[in-house]
């Protein structure tokens, strides 16, 4: 192993360690040798645990199954005929749950215990590794907020992709800032790298937020790496890129790229080529010819770009009830005002001076690299990507299920054809043989395509989603929804954010500059759905915790507001497990199946309980009455099957699932029970949600919307959370079964 070389004299005056005004030293950071826990540390981590581990496991089974819950507990059924969709993300939740499901079987429970147990270890992950970056007052503070946010408590219960992607997330964090302070050849820097590695491919096979958490982590290596003179050039080329951005100029590139062969590109890769087109000209012409520019370093700067951000979201907010042309303008203002900001905040990470930390930190880096290191990092992850896009458990399934255990095979090469019994073990040459017989050559060979397409397809998946969004939403959705459901985290961020500019360290600045581009990019982003907003949970919490930890912790308004917020976060979190959140159309939940339905066919299966005709579904409500429907781990079911689709004819089945167009034609309807309730439910508050009368009777009845305003919607509403520029849907559906005569 290198030895380490201590930082010389010239180096220490040359990143002598300054506070945010350049004037003095700074305020020293938590130390980066992990020390032995405290008891107090010990005692308040197990407590936060505790808590942790019931609100994520108590009722766990108890809410009705998403659309996509069901989806993706088909995909985790079995692998035999899985191929990848980026619509539906994966594949690597869905090897994680078929395992659950292969051990414990097919359950409510079951189904969403890995979110469960991913929620949990989120929480063991902030009070473990990431104790050496902040310090136990901190991890602590960020494990509680964490531990009880409403939203981060919901999808930990849900059977979708976040839960597992919020985990990547903050390993592949914590391993990118070791790796900036220990080089790849030292052991701490080879398991960093390595680390990251497996955590960013890992997240690359989870969700499609992998793209944005790289641009993050590069973005600020640059920084740390690259040499001040380098910074005005790059924010200057971020800006051409900004006013680039759906000009003129900008469509008369996209019909360059067209013109030269490259039309067959997925949008978001055209888009990206088109820009580079500018910014890279652009960069290099201020980098030869533009003077030096002056340092940002106020301390206010970092707040003042939040706050320029959240009111040009509020002031451009791309309400749906515009007409287009007004949406699409004010959409492409608050892009261009995103990326400025952008640029002006990654501008601003430059000025930040070394501490001691990060002084050794630069001076292992040189001359101590380890390209063997490199190396194996990228095979691991090149290794999981042709994994697990190119359908690796499925050849595995294939291959180990095309024999069974006692088989019958003829020994080729040989004069005669004795037939050799093998009993779970075959010989060493016949077992190279089988496998070379019995391997899966077109699933390999579909597989190949399969991880050759994977990226493009992302890429060009998200980018139709921002031309043209399924989702679409303002961009203050995120804003509204955290003062619904999230205030004592987005309190804490604002203490965060200035109390992390005043206090700087490689560990602060990272937080700053993740929690910004996560604000800004999801406010961008066209798709507003509820489940995001975890991703900007997590970097404002750690955040926050920075400024909560330098609190006194033992005075009487401390403990008064800690226990206000304890309050407020566990009121979401009862409203979202024990008050049927479904049926009440809680806005933390979108194309969600409320409560009544699943009770609706569970009550359809116990009252035909043993007949076995078949159970008829129209095709667009299969999801997610198919879970309920299932043959496994469901004896309500017993032997009957599902139909699905096709002429509606209920004498020849037991129960169905229909809509209204279904029962259009149908008269004789004597000897069945039929309940018509909600099938999906689409809420999104409003502003007008935060009038005080509204929201304390939400935040206490949970009466989001009263049933007679299902119809006419609540936009005149005197009471709902939904009224005014609030948004408003639902599918309803009949649900039949016979009755007995």
């Amino acid at each position: 192993m290198v030895a380490e070389k201590a930082p010389s004299t010239a180096e220490k005056l040359r990143f002598a360690p300054r506070d945010a005004t350049g004037k003095g030293k700074a305020q020293e950071a938590p130390a980066l040798v992990a020390t032995a826990p405290s008891d107090r540390f010990w005692m308040g981590a197990l407590f936060i645990l505790v808590i942790s581990i019931v609100l994520r496991q108590v009722q766990l089974g108890q809410a009705p199954f998403y659309p996509d819950e069901n989806i993706h507990t088909f995909f985790s059924q079995g692998f035999s005929t899985y191929s990848y969709n980026p619509t539906f993300h994966g594949p690597l939740l869905y090897h994680l749950v078929a395992g659950v499901f292969s051990a414990f079987g097919q359950y409510d429970y079951t189904a969403r215990l890995v979110p469960s147990l991913l929620g949990i270890g989120l929480i063991a992950l902030v009070l473990g590794p990431a104790r050496t970056w902040m310090g136990e007052r901190a991890s602590l503070a960020a494990a509680a907020l964490l531990a009880v946010s409403p939203s981060v408590v919901t999808y930990s219960r849900h059977l979708l992709h976040d839960a597992l992607a919020l985990d990547l997330t903050m390993g592949a964090v914590l391993c990118f800032v070791t790796a900036l302070h220990y080089p790849a050849g030292q052991k701490r820097g080879r398991r960093a790298l390595l680390g990251l590695a497996a955590c960013l491919s890992l997240f690359l096979a989870t969700k499609a937020n992998f793209f944005f958490l790289l641009v993050v982590i590069v973005a600020f290596w640059f920084t740390w790496k690259f040499p001040r003179r380098f910074a005005p050039a790059l924010v200057v080329a971020v800006g051409a890129a900004a006013l680039l951005w759906k000009s003129a100029l900008w469509s008369g590139l996209w019909v360059s790229i067209g013109f030269v062969g490259l039309g067959h590109l997925p949008a978001s890769v055209a888009a990206i080529l088109a820009l580079l087109a500018v910014a890279a000209p652009a960069f290099y012409l201020a980098w030869r010819f533009l003077p030096a520019l002056p340092e940002l370093r106020g301390c206010w700067w970092p707040a003042v770009l939040f706050a320029l951000l959240t009111v040009a979201a509020v002031v451009y907010p791309r309400d749906n009830s515009l007409a287009d042309p007004i949406k699409d303008n004010q959409h492409l203002i608050f892009q261009r005002v995103a990326i400025l900001t952008c640029g002006v905040f990654w501008y601003w990470l430059w000025s930040r001076r070394p501490d001691e930390r990060e002084v050794a930190g630069r001076v292992r880096w040189k001359g101590h690299n380890d390209w063997a290191a490199w190396v194996l990092s990228l095979a691991v992850a090149v290794w999981i990507y042709v994994f697990s896009f190119g359908q690796g458990a499925q050849i595995i399934e294939q291959w180990a299920t095309a024999h069974p255990a006692a088989t019958a095979i003829t020994a080729p090469n040989t004069s005669d054809s004795r037939q050799i019994e093998s009993q779970g073990q075959t010989p060493n040459g016949l077992s190279k043989w089988v496998a070379a017989h019995s391997f899966p050559k077109e699933t390999f060979l579909s597989g190949q395509e399969s991880a050759r397409n994977a990226i493009p397809k992302m890429l060009e998946y998200w980018g139709g989603q921002q031309a043209r969004p399924r989702l679409g939403g303002r961009h203050d959705y995120y804003l509204v929804l955290g003062l619904l459901y999230e205030i004592p985290i987005l309190i804490a961020a604002m203490g965060g954010i200035w109390h992390a500019t005043r206090n700087r360290s490689v560990w602060s600045d990272f937080l700053l500059w993740w929690a910004f581009a996560s604000w800004a990019v999801y406010a961008i982003a066209n798709e507003k759905v509820p489940w995001l907003w975890v991703h900007l949970a997590l970097p404002l919490a750690l955040l926050g915790a920075l400024w909560i930890a330098s609190l006194h912790w033992k005075r009487s308004l401390f403990f008064a507001a800690t226990m206000a917020g304890l309050f407020f976060s566990l009121r979401g979190d009862a409203a979202m497990i024990f008050e049927r959140a479904g049926d009440n159309a809680e806005p933390l939940l979108y194309a969600q199946t409320p409560d009544a339905f699943r009770d609706a066919i569970q009550s359809a299966l116990a009252q035909t309980r043993g007949d076995t005709r078949p159970v008829w579904v129209n095709g667009e409500r299969q999801w997610p009455s198919l879970w309920y429907l299932r043959e496994k781990g469901n004896p309500p079911m017993g032997h009957s099957t599902v139909s699905l689709g096709g002429a509606f004819e209920p004498d020849k089945y037991r129960a169905f699932v229909a809509m209204d167009n279904d029962l259009a034609k149908w008269t004789d309807r004597q000897g069945w029970r039929l309940q018509t309730v909600d099938f999906l439910i689409w809420p999104r508050a409003s502003w007008e949600a935060l009038q005080p009368a509204r929201y304390w009777r939400w935040f206490w009845t949970r009466r989001t919307i009263e049933r007679s305003e299902y119809d006419g919607g609540p936009a005149k509403s005197p009471t709902s959370i939904l009224a005014g520029h609030g948004e408003w849907s639902y599918q309803p559906t009949t649900i039949g079964s016979r009755v007995e005569r």
